[in-house]
């Protein structure tokens, strides 16, 4: 079998640093336009508007590592002798085939390798050693790669989309005394195209001849990653892929200097995206005639901040969040009014208390902002799969702010992505499915948390404004070991807390969390949320909402003691 790789070309970039903090934008007056009281429409440029989406991508990648590598070392798998670090930025690239500028997001994975005292306990690869199993440094980051692009990169990898996948293998100047054994199963590379030391060469590996320098040494560790993103890594299976193989060879010798990094450049990401901009901002500083700029204030609810924490981690604590607010991007016939008002904060918030205040590690959650009907469904069989493999030692938390939806004719709930119409609800999320899938393979116990209601209406003007009538949705029946909190009953509507910038139900949910760091029982969790909230949507927004608990006949009495923590 011969591999002859020709796909190789030059990219130019011009950098744009895009700092991993809050990007502060500044507004001129005429730059925005004053709705009402404090609340105004700002027009941001679309460029900024990508570079604080990518800002925020790039700080969940280094919390996961951070982590992801914290509890490698707790577990002794690697020691304080590596250090790894991811980037993801946004640059604007040429393609030297057409001409065209696009917007590219990069991500790039490496780590370092601090000199071994031992040679031969080294964390990288062994001397002589090609695969990727043989490096645990190697290992752990293709594991993170592999998450992110499941979790926060997957939106942007969508059919036909051109990605380019550089791959950097090194090694140290030991030479090789004698040849090598290579077992071919990458096949034979006959006069294959590659990099070595930044200059365009060619090599040429089979099995027969083995491995006779160190740059075909280098160029096996480049395609060991190159065959794990092949088989296990599907977001790739449907984009446009150029991979790049480039062997540096080092003059000095030690463990050091034989590494992996793999930087991912995905082609015109935001070709869809950032369209509009404008946006509304509340909390802004009154207008000043007087100046120039006017800068905005960003107020944080008081349960975004003193988060629980702890320093133990769960690392049988599984958690998938989904925030669903904004549908009018997705669906060109809706307007903003049929957005679900800060659901994106709900959910970003909710997992800051998973990951500080239970301790559940980044490899165990995913958190999706906006899911498409595909990244529900994928995430579901996620989660469905993970308490598979668990054998019975799952605990699971579900947390969804969105949407909800009943057949007309059927009464049936389903949870709404944000690709999905209200008038077809053939794509949108069964509920009882759901809870099926949570529940199809044994586990400790599985929690849900349900911001959304499923008569119709919402916390804005709804999927289907024009609905005359609201809905009652079915029932649903529940087996195994589940809790299911839910915002709202029967006909009634889930509302925001404008003032604090959550769901009604989610800002009394955290808040008790937060007063008790999530050492409270689940029937005093349940009597707290549900007083708060029928009390104070009517205070503050002139509606009932009665949030309601569903409970498995598996369980009995048995879920009134039960913790989150």
């Amino acid at each position: 079998m011969k591999f002859i790789i020709i796909n190789l070309f030059l990219v130019i970039v011009f950098c744009n640093s895009v700092r991993s903090q809050s990007i502060i934008i500044p507004v001129r007056k005429s730059n925005y336009e004053l709705i009402s009281g404090n609340i105004a429409r700002i027009t941001i440029p679309r460029r900024i508007k990508i570079e604080r989406a990518v800002a925020k991508i790039d700080t969940v990648f280094k919390n996961d590592m951070e982590l992801f590598t914290k509890k490698q070392r707790e577990q002794k798998i690697i020691t304080d002798n590596i250090k790894t670090s991811v980037v993801a930025n946004v640059k604007e690239d040429t393609d030297t085939i057409t001409g065209i500028k696009t917007l590219n997001l990069h991500v790039t994975y490496k780590y370092e390798v601090i000199k071994a005292f031992i040679e031969n306990q080294t964390e990288d690869f062994p001397m002589g050693k090609y695969k990727l199993l043989a490096s645990n440094a190697a290992k752990i980051t293709m594991k993170l790669l592999k998450q992110a692009v499941e979790n926060q990169l997957s939106e942007y990898l969508t059919s036909g989309t051109k990605v380019t996948i550089k791959i950097t293998g090194s090694t140290d100047g030991a030479p090789i005394a004698n040849r090598i054994p290579y077992l071919g199963e990458y096949g034979n590379f006959i006069n294959a195209g590659y990099f070595l030391n930044d200059n365009i060469d060619e090599l040429t590996i089979t099995k027969e001849g083995g491995i006779a320098n160190n740059a075909q040494l280098a160029f096996l560790r480049t395609y060991s990653v190159r065959d794990f993103i092949d088989k296990y890594i599907e977001q790739f299976r449907v984009t446009q892929n150029t991979f790049q193989h480039y062997a540096i060879v080092a003059k000095e010798r030690g463990a050091q200097y034989r590494r992996i990094s793999v930087e991912i450049i995905i082609q015109d990401a935001f070709r869809n995206k950032f369209l509009d901009n404008t946006e509304t901002s509340p909390n802004l500083a009154q207008k000043n005639t007087k100046t120039e700029m006017i800068q905005p204030i960003v107020v944080n609810s008081d349960v975004d901040v003193n988060i629980p924490t702890t320093k133990t981690l769960q690392l049988h604590v599984y958690a998938l969040i989904i925030g669903n607010e904004d549908y009018s991007r997705y669906q060109s016939d809706l307007s903003s009014e049929a957005n679900v008002a800060f659901a994106e904060n709900d959910a970003s918030v909710f997992k800051k208390y998973i990951t500080g205040m239970l301790g559940v590690p980044e490899s165990n959650m995913r958190l999706i902002i906006n899911a498409t009907s595909g990244q529900m469904n994928q995430s579901i069989a996620w989660i469905n799969k993970i308490i598979q493999k668990e054998g019975g030692e799952a605990e699971v938390v579900v947390y969804y702010a969105g949407h909800g939806l009943p057949d007309e004719q059927t009464h049936e709930p389903y949870i709404i992505p944000v690709d999905v119409s209200g008038s077809d609800l053939q794509n949108a999320i069964k509920l009882q499915t759901l809870y099926s899938k949570l529940t199809e393979y044994p586990s400790k116990k599985v929690t849900v948390f349900m911001d959304a209601c499923f008569s119709g209406g919402s916390r804005g003007q709804g999927l289907l404004a024009s609905r005359g009538v609201k809905v009652k949705p079915k029932d649903e029946l529940l087996a195994g070991n589940i809790v299911v909190f839910t915002s709202s009953s029967g006909e009634q509507s889930s509302l925001p807390f404008k003032d604090k910038q959550h769901g009604m139900f989610t800002y009394y949910l955290l808040k008790k969390l937060q007063e008790t760091s999530g050492s409270v029982s689940y029937a005093e969790l349940y009597d707290y949320v549900k007083k708060e909230v029928d009390l104070n949507c009517v205070k503050i927004n002139n509606k009932e909402q009665t949030p309601t608990l569903l409970i498995s006949n598996d369980l009995g009495d048995k879920w009134r003691g039960l913790k989150l923590r």
